[in-house]
C-alpha cells in the first residue's frame, strides 16, 4: 500500500473552500470516502456503543493532522488486504428493499491518497451481494481484498443507477481493520 506521505495536507488543498485550515463536514462532500470515516477520524465511533448522532457529525471538523494520524494508525496495525463484502440494495416504493443484481460495484481511492493505491470492484449476484477486491500487486500475491483507505463507492448497471451513485456518487467507505460493520457486511442502499 502506497499512500501519499501528505495526504492530510492534499485533502485541505482540494475540499477546504472556506480555507480555514479544516474541513468541515459539508465540505467532505466531495470525498465521501473521507466523509465517511470522520467518525472514526474524530473517535466518536466506539465498539458496542450506538453510532455517534447527526449534530455530532455535523459539528464535526477534521485537519490535516487528524487525516495523517489514521493513516499512521493503518500502518501501525500492519494489516494486509481487508475482505470487504457489501450487499447492494433498491428501495421500492412500497417501502421494502429488494436485492440489486448485476451491478458493478467499484471501491476507488480518494485521490488525496495518491496514486499508488489501486481500485477494488466487484459484481452482486442475485442476492445483491459482492465481494470487493484490488488487483494482484505482482507475482506471489495471494492475499484478496482490499488495502485499508479512503473510498468513493461507485454503484453502476448500465444507465440504470443515477449518477449520484456512480460517476457522482455521494457513497464513501473507509477501509479498516477497526471500521465498524467492515468484518461483516456493508449494506447500501440505493434509492432512485
Amino acid at each position: 500500500m502506497e499512500i501519499a506521505s501528505n495526504a492530510g495536507s492534499q485533502a485541505i488543498a482540494k475540499y477546504d473552500a472556506n480555507k480555514d485550515g479544516v474541513l468541515d463536514y459539508k465540505e467532505l462532500n466531495g470525498a465521501p470516502g473521507l466523509q465517511a470515516a470522520v467518525a472514526t477520524i474524530k473517535k466518536l465511533a466506539k465498539p458496542r456503543h450506538p453510532p455517534p448522532s447527526e449534530s455530532e457529525l455535523l459539528g464535526a471538523t477534521i485537519t490535516a493532522a487528524e487525516i495523517d494520524a489514521r493513516i499512521r494508525e493503518w500502518k501501525a496495525r500492519g494489516t494486509g488486504r481487508i475482505r470487504v463484502l457489501c450487499r447492494v440494495m433498491k428501495a421500492t416504493r412500497g417501502g421494502v428493499s429488494e436485492p440489486l443484481a448485476n451491478a458493478e460495484v467499484k471501491f476507488v481511492p480518494e485521490d488525496f491518497l495518491g496514486p499508488g493505491l489501486p481500485a477494488g470492484t466487484g459484481t452482486t449476484d442475485r442476492t445483491g451481494m459482492a465481494l470487493i477486491l484490488q488487483p494482484k500487486q505482482g507475482e506471489g500475491d495471494t492475499a484478496p481484498g482490499m488495502s485499508p483507505g479512503f473510498y468513493r463507492v461507485e454503484i453502476t448497471k448500465g444507465t440504470e443507477i443515477p449518477a449520484k451513485y456512480n460517476t457522482e456518487t455521494i457513497l464513501g467507505q473507509e477501509v479498516a481493520a477497526d471500521v465498524a460493520g467492515i468484518s461483516s457486511t456493508l449494506v447500501f442502499e440505493l434509492e432512485y
